[in-house]
């Protein structure tokens, strides 16, 4: 990981929530000095229909969604890029979520409008969970806008441990070992088995369809 994704853009106009939109651009925050290449993965965005027909009509799109692209992580210190496939699928996200906090384990001077990725307590989320920072907890200091771990990538459907916070300041000052940093939301997802049947069965015939 060497940047946090903080957005998404188009170029032209701005569009209402009830027109299709497409994304050209990311707004990214770098982490760590490093290049980026073309190809690269650099991120994965959780997208929630307003309306069950909405979702319905949607779902097929994700027939020929599947793209290939560089993994980017941590490994014993180095970069590495892996190329790997990435299928998009459903889920279903509680609607019931607990708060878990984020506390640092290091002391660290921040700059005024500087990104650092500090020591947390390590937190641990099992499989099937998805995470969201929640603003209302941030530290005086400094707001997360991500979390991070300084291994090998973990899928959704793995138990996952993260041992650092990506933390943005937006006037400068110490954070202290022991501080709440802030917190995160914690959701479990089941993923919605109906459509990926569908999917599985017919993106082939999809693609093939195309080429």
């Amino acid at each position: 990981m060497q940047w946090v994704v903080v957005d998404i853009a188009h170029m032209g106009r701005p569009r209402a929530i009830e027109e299709r939109r497409l994304a050209t651009h990311a707004v990214f925050a770098p982490a760590f000095d490093g290049k980026i290449e073309r190809g690269d993965l650099l991120g994965i965005l959780n997208v929630y229909y307003i309306s069950s027909g909405e979702r319905t009509v949607r779902i097929f799109q994700h027939l020929t969604g599947r793209v290939e692209a560089n993994h980017v992580y941590w490994k014993d210190g180095l970069i590495r890029r892996k190329r790997i496939v990435v299928t998009p699928f459903s889920f279903k996200r509680s609607s019931i979520g607990r708060f878990e906090p984020v506390i640092a384990e290091e002391s660290v001077e921040l700059g005024e409008g500087e990104l650092e990725v500090i020591k947390i307590r390590n937190l641990e989320f099992p499989s099937g969970t998805i995470t969201q920072p929640l603003t209302s907890f941030n530290h005086a200091y400094g707001s997360i806008i991500d979390l991070a771990a300084f291994s090998p990538p973990k899928m959704v459907e793995e138990d996952r441990l993260v041992t650092h916070a990506v933390v943005i300041s937006p006037r400068g000052g110490r954070i202290e070992k022991g501080d709440l940093l802030g917190a995160v939301a914690v959701y479990n997802i089941s993923i919605l088995r109906e459509p990926e049947f569908l999917i599985s069965k017919y993106r082939e015939l999809m693609i093939k369809a195309e080429q």
